[in-house]
């Protein structure tokens, strides 16, 4: 039950995080995968997040990806699409966006509009 509630808090405030940029005239694009393979990994965050994109140019992102990806590789298919694109990120055993809780895999977070 405890955890439960953990989830339960920590998507309320991943939420409330998200709707605190899009008043600042900005909003969040998330796309998470469980995906190992860090080419495949790649492809999954770029075809998700250029959909949700609808044409518009992302001007920062965050990425968080598992130890188990190949982080070289994943970068670069990200730059390779997105040139230019300022990104910072880590790595990390789990993620939490508001598409839930993912243990592994990889989160990238693209800002959209202007602040």
């Amino acid at each position: 039950r405890r955890r439960q509630n953990c989830r339960h808090t920590a998507r309320r405030w991943v939420n409330a995080a998200i709707g605190a940029f899009r008043c600042a005239g900005m909003r969040a694009i998330t796309a998470t995968t469980l995906e190992f393979d860090a080419t495949l990994a790649a492809a999954e965050l770029i075809a998700a997040c250029t959909e949700q994109l609808a044409g518009e140019r992302p001007v920062a992102a965050f990425l968080f990806a598992s130890t188990d990806l190949d982080h070289a590789q994943l970068l670069a298919a990200l730059a390779s699409h997105w040139p230019g694109l300022p990104l910072v990120g880590g790595t990390t055993d789990g993620t939490l966006s508001s598409q839930g809780f993912a243990h592994d895999g990889a989160l990238l977070t693209l800002l959209v509009g202007t602040g």
